[in-house]
């Protein structure tokens, strides 16, 4: 059979939780219905189990048999009115730079996961280009 791709979330609940699996089923069971794990278990993978047993099932079977990781898109931070680009040492602490290149010293793209969590209102979005 096909391995399933799964998106980066789904993959860190996943080995988040790949020692104690009394955790996850607990874990899993109070998460909101609308979370993101649930919503593209429930909507991606079509088991003969409903409910939350159909969403546990398919979290053993992506243990038991694999799973690949999706490649997010990645975006660079641009501030609309210095046309600088945002960027995070390991300290998390905040730097800007004229260029949109990659660092080894700081984090320098951003998930869109990671966009919705911090106020970006005046940031443009650049895709970076695999």
């Amino acid at each position: 059979p096909e391995i399933p791709e799964v998106p980066q979330s789904v993959a860190d609940f996943i080995v988040g939780h790949k020692f104690n699996h009394y955790k996850m089923v607990e874990d899993f069971e109070k998460m909101s219905n609308d979370s993101e794990i649930k919503r593209w278990i429930f909507d991606n993978i079509s088991t003969n189990a409903h409910g939350t047993d159909r969403g546990l099932k398919t979290l053993f079977e992506l243990i038991n048999h694999g799973y690949t990781v999706a490649k997010e898109k990645r975006f660079y931070l641009k501030n609309k009115l210095t046309e600088l680009y945002l960027r995070f040492d390991s300290d998390d602490l905040f730097y800007f730079e004229s260029a949109d290149k990659e660092s080894s010293l700081y984090k320098t793209t951003f998930t869109q996961q990671e966009i919705d969590s911090m106020d970006t209102g005046g940031y443009e979005q650049i895709e970076v280009e695999e």
